[in-house]
């Protein structure tokens, strides 16, 4: 098919084929040229709104996560077995499940030099392992967290091979969004929108880093079994 032929069929195409069609060749791009996994295309970088993108990504994690099971109510997006929350002697069991997708904003450098932004498979960032070792590169924040409605956060950094995830109590975050609402030894939760206080948004620094990091994963943007974490040694973190 010629460049002509392209042409005429895409005009034949109605609104929600072409973005199947665009979405199709995104991702073929993303897997054949920029060789990542299929599987971590999707949360970073398809086309579709962010909370279509979060409701597909709960909706994936309860599949992929035999622990996780359906939510309780719809104030939190998954229930933890039972069996966990007795044997660690958690403070609970509703989960709230968020994800931040980690990408290189272009550099004026870049801009300048090419005369156009760089494409998103190029702007992606790769986790960076040694030995098996994470290294930890700062960015990211994880969105609409909701400290009144679960027990804990399971949170993911999605980068273009993998996830870096953590566990946060909610017990340990400050009730109240906002920056004259922080509460001391606990994570402080930013104010969503201006003037908000019911929920907030948690950023990944080095120190958030350190003190939730759970586990990372190459090539799925899941874990699949919480039950070999010990999640309660989280419980009591000064944070």
């Amino acid at each position: 098919m010629n460049a002509v032929d392209i042409i005429n069929h895409t005009n034949t195409l109605g609104s929600e084929e072409f973005r199947l069609l665009e979405i199709q060749i995104s991702q073929g791009r993303w897997t054949e040229f920029y060789k990542h996994p299929a599987s971590l295309y999707w949360p970073v970088f398809a086309p579709i709104s962010s909370k279509r993108k979060g409701d597909i990504w709960e909706d994936m994690y309860r599949k992929a996560c035999p622990s996780l099971q359906s939510r309780s109510d719809q104030w939190h997006d998954a229930t933890l077995v039972e069996h966990i929350v007795q044997e660690q002697k958690l403070q609970g069991k509703k989960i709230e499940i968020k994800y931040t997708a980690i990408t290189r904003p272009d550099s004026q450098e870049n801009v300048d030099a090419r005369g156009y932004a760089l494409e998103l498979g190029q702007r992606a960032k790769l986790i960076s392992t040694s030995d098996n070792t994470l290294k930890f590169g700062n960015g990211g924040s994880f969105q609409q967290v909701h400290p009144q409605n679960a027990n804990y956060g399971l949170f993911s950094a999605v980068h273009a091979n993998g996830a870096i995830h953590y566990w946060v109590p909610y017990h340990l975050i400050s009730r109240t969004a906002g920056k004259n609402n922080i509460e001391l030894g606990k994570v402080p939760l930013s104010s969503q929108h201006d003037g908000g206080t019911v929920e907030g948004q948690l950023n990944r620094t080095a120190r958030f880093h350190e003190a939730f990091f759970l586990d990372f994963t190459i090539g799925t943007p899941f874990l699949t079994d919480l039950s070999k974490y010990d999640l309660s040694k989280y419980e009591n973190i000064v944070y």
